[in-house]
Formats: C-alpha cells, sequence, structure tokens
C-alpha cells in the first residue's frame, strides 16, 4: 500500500508538523515530496512494497518505499540509496540482533564500514575525520538508518528505545576504509568473504568508541603491549554467558604504518590480540569475580584501516550484542 500523502501550503510547515509528530530526530529534514521519493526509491532498483528487512519479534518489516520517504528526509542523493539499502539488510539480519541493539537500557551505534569503489564514488572519509560531521554521504546515510529505526520500526525514546543515556553517535556512523594506503592489509568486506573489489557495508553495534594514543615511538610489540593494557578492563570484551561477540579496531595511519612496517598483516594482529587478551582471563585461570573474554577467536576481532595522520591513534568500538555482518551493495543497472 503506497504511502499516505499529506498536502501542506510551505515546505516550514510540513517541517513544523513533522517535528510536532515526532517524524524527525530533533533536526530540520528535506520535504520528502512525491518525486523526490520517487527518484530515490528508483535508485534502489526495488518496488515500493518489496521487503528490505524484517524484525520479527516486534512483528516490523522495512518497505523500499519507506526506505526512500526517510532517506529523502535526512538528505540522501539518490546515488546513496543502494548502501543504505545494504545497511539496512545488514542491521536486521538474524546475527545482527537488532531486537537487543536497537531496544536496549545501553547505548549503542551502528556503525557501518564501507569497502570497494563506492567510497569514492560517494564522497566518502576514509583518512581524516572518518567519525566527524561534515561529510555529506556518511552524515545522511547515517541519519536515514536512524530516521528508519524511528518511523519505520518505532524505536522511539521511551517507548521500545530504553537507552539510559543515548549518544549522539546514533545520528550516524559511517565512514569507508583507507585500502589503498593499508596496503597489502586485506580490506574488511574482503576478509570477510567478499570478492576483492566489491562494494559491501559492514554493519557492527557498537558502544561509544575507546581512544588509544600509545607513547609515540613504540614498535608493533609495543603497541599490542597497549592495545592489551587498553582493553584489559573494556566492558563489551569481557562477560558470562556471551562469548562470540566481535570487536572493531580502528586503526588509523601512524599505526598502521607500525604495524606494517613490522610485516604484520591484520591476521597476525587479530590472532596475537586475542592469545594476548584470552591469556588475562583464560577460563581456568579465573579470579573471583572475574568474567572470562567474550571473544571466542581471532576472527571476531574487525581490524579496519581508517582515519587520517597527526597522531598515532587507535579506536576500539567493543560490541553490545549481536554479531557484525557483511553485506554487498546492489547497485540496480541502468536498463532495470
Amino acid at each position: 500500500m503506497p504511502a499516505a500523502q499529506l498536502h501542506y501550503p510551505d515546505a516550514q510547515a510540513l517541517i513544523d508538523d513533522y517535528h510536532a509528530r515526532g517524524w524527525t530526530d530533533g533536526l530540520p529534514i528535506v520535504p520528502p515530496t512525491p518525486e523526490a521519493v520517487a527518484e530515490a526509491l528508483a535508485a534502489t532498483g526495488l518496488d515500493a512494497d518489496d521487503v528490505v528487512g524484517t524484525v520479527p519479534s516486534w512483528s516490523m518489516r522495512i518497505r523500499a518505499e519507506q526506505v526512500a520517504i526517510n532517506a529523502v528526509m535526512a538528505g540522501c542523493l539518490p546515488e546513496y540509496l543502494p548502501t543504505l539499502v545494504a545497511a539496512l539488510r545488514a542491521i536486521t539480519a538474524p546475527e545482527a540482533n537488532c531486537h537487543s541493539t536497537l531496544a536496549t537500557t545501553n547505548n549503542p551505534s551502528q556503525v557501518v564500514v564501507v569497502n570497494g569503489p563506492v567510497r569514492h564514488a560517494l564522497g566518502l572519509r576514509c583518512e581524516q575525520g572518518v567519525l566527524g560531521p561534515a561529510n555529506r554521504a556518511g552524515a545522511t546515510i547515517g541519519r536515514a538508518v536512524n530516521l528508519i529505526v524511528r518511523n519505520v520500526l518505532g524505536v522511539l525514546p521511551g517507548g521500545l528505545d530504553q537507552s539510559v543515556f543515548s549518544f549522539p553517535g546514533r545520528h550516524g556512523i559511517v565512514f569507508g576504509e583507507n585500502e589503498e594506503e593499508a596496503a597489502p592489509w586485506v580490506p574488511l568486506a574482503a576478509e570477510r568473504g567478499v570478492a576483492a573489489g566489491t562494494d559491501a557495508v559492514t554493519v557492527f553495534a557498537g558502544y561509544p568508541p575507546l581512544l588509544l594514543r600509545p607513547p609515540y615511538g613504540v614498535d608493533a610489540e609495543g603497541l599490542l603491549d597497549s592495545y592489551v593494557d587498553k582493553l584489559h578492563c573494556a566492558g563489551g570484551v569481557w562477560g558470562e554467558g556471551r562469548p562470540g561477540q566481535d570487536l572493531l579496531v580502528l586503526v588509523a595511519k601512524e599505526n598502521m604504518r607500525t604495524f606494517l612496517d613490522a610485516g604484520w598483516s591484520k591476521a597476525d594482529l587479530r590472532t596475537r590480540l586475542f592469545e594476548r587478551l584470552a591469556a588475562l582471563r583464560g577460563r581456568p585461570q579465573l579470579r573471583e569475580g572475574e568474567a572470562p573474554c567474550m571473544l571466542s577467536g581471532p576472527d571476531d576481532i574487525l581490524v579496519v584501516a581508517a582515519g587520517g595522520g597527526g597522531n598515532p591513534i587507535t579506536m576500539f568500538f567493543t560490541a553490545h550484542a549481536g554479531r557484525a555482518v557483511t553485506r554487498t551493495i546492489d547497485v540496480p543497472s541502468a536498463s532495470s
């Protein structure tokens, strides 16, 4: 069934009414005119009633027309829609456990990492300021995700959204991996089974990030030591009864170069970091009150090369619940 059409004397009246109805995230929106929605929908290659994702526990489904409406409201250009659709398919995949990550009393954000040529086609940031504002594609795709969570899935503060504090990152965290400078490191999506050079997103429901700035001049082993020290008491790494969580590690230029100069692959970093963390609290040696590591193996550590230079910084996103999910970005052909 097509979405109902409302009529307003001007754009400001529409914006004010949408705010009054609770259909916004608190920021002004772009009026979703029928023409703009039709153009956005066409960019998906889907029909209006095609289902992009479902949340069975809430008896909810996301239709393509709803995606297009909210994407326009968020300020997305039509060419952003295939990436948005892929992100929504990842978020609503069963293993992502969005029932928990969207309705929790905690404050995880949906972190979207983009791989493939689409990063540059859309102008996504891969280097300086990847987690910051003022990037149109990243800001509006992330915002569209949040609007769809609100307006389609009905996840509203005080309702399904029971987050005690929430977090500004819920406005959207969308960025690209710095694949070029990280070579020969394998891009994240390729490590997760997507053919090299294919456009894809990996979505991770992570807590607010932990920033690490190790001492200047440390080598790869010293950098690993600082990683272990930072994660020793990090929430989301340790817990009872929830093995198989993920950890997202954003390695910016200086630290990436340190590992590359030492000849470490991403697999080397994952393996050494997991072994060190597991040894801290191996199950047989647990002391009273300590919880075991929730990482079940090196593959639960997602290493992403992203961020600029000027400071040897690494950022960690620990998991709330569920797993990271990777989906390819399907762009419709001109003839479809």
